[in-house]
């Protein structure tokens, strides 16, 4: 012990004349899945004001462990700023024997290997400390095994160094991403409940330079913050939600970078998603696709002084006219049409905040599928309202599981839901091959009776994990389904089942068709992610500053990691080509929608032109003598024309220019008849 002392107190004071260093006492690292903390109280620090002048200059620490991998390390300050030593690095390797953090240190802890002994830049930046607080007070270094129960570690001891011309915070005065600033004035941001702060977005308009010095422009009030997450809530760069406030911290409304006016809100913060745009981009995807999907913008946030990186701004999934468009349910919804919805729910891992199924997952008998109600709250369904959704959805569990497709006799399963929907869901996870998908975070809901009432999949969330970002359950390969991927065995039986219907299957492959000429195009989606690419440039430099990531494995990044950002995107675009590929070769199914069946009699419905920038012609043939109805919805099934035409034959022309470019449904019906053509707008 004498030995490493010296050495240690050797490799602190040789490059550092001048400096104040304090000495910290360790002990055993916790490895039941608890943060190990060991405290150090600095005072007399001369001068004791933090700044580019005097300020910290170092973190060593002396640490045994048999497995460096499963160690985070950081540097928490008396204000409450925690810095990002090092995050799991050094594989299987043991120790950080003698090691220093220092931000002028030429070669990067991730890039170094074990026992570490020497001088390493950290992950995160020493320098952010240096924010003109009073460096007198309480520090903490704290370590957290993130594989409990394996090895053991201790921290032989720890030291602080403080002195001349040390990093300064990092520099960030102006963006062309719109920039938001929080302050929560001290407090810290726990999980629940919200803690109430300050709020100003600066927006000064497409393409123009947005300065922190700028007045708030778009937003300057009050909101609550929390974290949000699961998983993610593991990783350094944290992920906030948030409701905007009055004085009062009560809820009010309010329009964010041009988004309807709402009053709950996103922060993501992409860590593991080096590209900063996986969820940005699916969202785009899926509302070009005709879906609701949470509107996004990317930012840059300064939260309590300090730069954290570029964050999107998202719509957290809620009712509302803006948002997911089906009806108010109220106390006094207990019966009849007012019963039926609307309703939010998600298949999830906590039945605590909804139901149980009838029915186990797909390969884990026993094992019970969860729902989670998401609108109305589960502290807020009433019971029979509860008790309904839960019945309506077991019904169409039922329904799915006859041998026969049909529950009671005479009804499908497709009575409960609306198929298009739930075959544009599952197309979007299968596209981005979502480790996610289906088992957490899967969105449904449901409108009254009187206004459609069937099951809708959707909308769409959480894909940071998605487009080969995953190291488990196969995800990082473009072959395979992970509908049909046995991942933690709790996958929900739908989609399989669904899969089996030859109605489903050609329903699927005439929604693939549609859509990969248009929406899953590859030159579509190449000319988003260029269009974020673009956008992200210059950002991208100052996020990966902030976070020294690149090149470094984040759980759960696959093999091989790009050590640049370009090579992040190109990684990007290059798994859509194969995987769209992929999907072209192994989509079964039959797509006659549209086209002319040989037999005779056959009813047909002719577009002309389609696609269309808005003026076509519908035309009939084969149809009887006898009044036609026909229909023309957007991909959520909203009804936006119909009417009857006159008998056999007929034509009628129609101008929808005024609608967004997007696929809608053109449907012509007569007695038990229906023939429906897919119309693209262009």
């Amino acid at each position: 012990m004498k030995r490493f002392l010296l050495a240690f107190l050797g490799l602190l004071f040789f490059p550092l004349a001048h400096a104040q260093t304090y000495m910290g006492l360790g002990g055993p690292i916790d490895n039941s899945g608890q943060i190990s903390t060991f405290s150090q109280s600095v005072s007399g620090l001369s001068p004791s004001t933090l700044n580019a002048t005097h300020g910290l200059l170092s973190v060593c620490v002396d640490i045994t462990h048999t497995w460096d991998s499963d160690l985070v390390l950081r540097l928490r300050a008396p204000d409450g700023t925690t810095i990002l030593l090092s995050d799991r690095n050094g594989g299987s390797g043991q120790n950080y024997a003698n090691t220093c953090f220092t931000d002028s240190a030429v070669s990067g802890i991730a890039g170094g290997s074990p026992p570490f002994t020497g001088t390493f830049a950290p992950q995160g930046l020493l320098g952010t400390a240096n924010n003109a607080q009073d460096g007198n007070g309480i520090w903490q270094l704290e370590i957290e095994d993130v594989f409990p129960f394996g090895d053991s570690g201790l921290v032989i001891s720890w030291a602080l160094t403080f002195g001349a011309n040390p990093p300064a915070p990092f520099s960030f005065d102006s963006s062309f991403l719109p920039i938001i600033v929080i302050n929560t004035n001290g407090q810290g941001i726990g999980n629940d409940p919200k803690v109430i702060a300050d709020m100003g977005v600066i927006y000064n308009g497409p393409s123009l330079p947005n300065h922190l010095s700028d007045p708030y422009n778009d937003y300057n009030g009050k909101i609550g913050i929390e974290l949000r997450g699961r998983s993610s809530q593991g990783f350094d760069k944290k992920s906030y939600g948030f409701e905007t406030w009055d004085a009062s911290a009560v809820d009010i409304d309010a329009s964010l970078l041009g988004m309807p006016a709402e009053s709950d809100w996103v922060l993501h913060g992409p860590y593991p998603d080096k590209s900063l745009m996986r969820n940005a981009l699916m969202m785009e995807l899926a509302r070009q696709a005709g879906q609701y999907a949470s509107r996004t913008k990317h930012v840059e946030l300064m939260l309590n002084g300090s730069y954290e990186g570029v964050y999107v701004l998202m719509e957290k999934i809620k009712r509302d006219t803006g948002r997911v468009h089906i009806a108010k349910l109220d106390t006094s919804d207990v019966a009849g049409d007012d019963l039926t919805g609307g309703y939010i729910f998600q298949i999830n891992k906590d039945a605590s905040t909804g139901w149980y199924s009838n029915y186990d997952a797909q390969t884990s008998p026993g094992s019970k599928m969860q729902f989670s109600h998401v609108y109305p709250k589960h502290a807020d369904i009433l019971p029979v309202q509860a008790s309904y959704l839960a019945a309506y959805v077991d019904s169409f569990e039922a329904a799915l599981k006859s041998p026969l497709w049909s529950y009671p006799a005479g009804v499908r399963y497709d009575h409960y839901i609306d198929m298009h929907s739930f075959a544009v869901q599952h197309l979007l996870f299968e596209l981005a091959k979502n480790v996610d998908a289906y088992r957490l975070s899967t969105y449904f809901f449901k409108d009254k009776d009187s206004k459609g009432g069937k099951l809708t999949a959707g909308p769409m969330w959480d894909f940071d994990l998605a487009m080969h970002n995953a190291n488990y359950c196969d995800a990082e390969y473009v072959a395979g389904w992970m509908y049909d991927e046995h991942c933690d065995n709790e996958n929900p039986f739908w989609y399989q089942r669904l899969r089996q219907d030859s109605a489903f299957a050609n329903e699927l492959r005439c929604t693939w068709q549609a859509l990969r000429t248009t929406t899953f195009s590859d030159a579509n989606i190449l000319a988003v992610i260029d269009s974020m690419e673009t956008l992200l440039t210059d950002p991208a430099d100052r996020n990966f500053q902030r976070w020294q990531v690149l090149g470094t494995y984040l759980w759960p990044n696959p093999s091989p990691i790009p050590t640049t950002y370009v090579g992040e995107v190109t990684t990007l675009t290059t798994w859509f080509q194969a995987r769209g590929a992929w999907i072209d070769s192994q989509l079964a199914g039959t797509c006659l929608v549209g086209l002319q069946d040989a037999s005779a009699g056959m009813q047909t419905v002719l577009l002309s032109p389609n696609p269309s920038k808005g003026l076509f012609r519908l035309q009939v043939q084969g149809f009887q003598l006898a009044e036609m109805h026909y229909q023309i919805q957007n991909m959520l099934g909203q009804v936006l024309r119909s009417g009857t035409m006159p008998d056999g034959n007929a034509a009628l022309e129609f101008d929808l220019s005024a609608l967004p470019a997007g696929i809608y449904h053109v449907s012509v019906r007569q007695g038990e008849t229906l023939r429906v053509q897919k119309l693209v707008l262009e």
